[in-house]
């Protein structure tokens, strides 16, 4: 089990929190040429969009907690489809 302690934002609760999970999930993807961040803790999935330095919360993008991370993707390609382009045509894994 891996221990991490981390401090971000969450859809319920827009103030910064820092607390120890003992299981933390996360997956860096490009979401059709936006990087994004999707973290799992406890019972929640959260979203942030990556850049210049910086992570901004995706608040309005709701995971249903209960959805496997091997769906997750499946779950961003159905809401984001249609920021597809030539250049971008699919969700890619960069890091997991």
């Amino acid at each position: 089990m891996q221990l991490i302690q981390t401090s971000f934002y969450t859809s319920k609760n827009p103030w910064p929190y820092s607390v120890k999970y003992g299981e933390v999930g996360i997956m860096k993807l490009n979401v059709y040429g936006k990087i994004v961040e999707v973290i799992r803790t406890q019972n929640e999935w959260s979203l942030f969009l990556v850049g210049e330095g910086k992570k901004r919360p995706m608040r309005d993008v709701v995971i249903p907690p209960e959805t496997p991370k091997e769906k997750v993707i499946q779950y961003l390609e159905d809401i984001f489809h249609e920021y597809a382009s030539h250049e971008n045509k699919s969700i890619i894994v960069l890091e997991e």
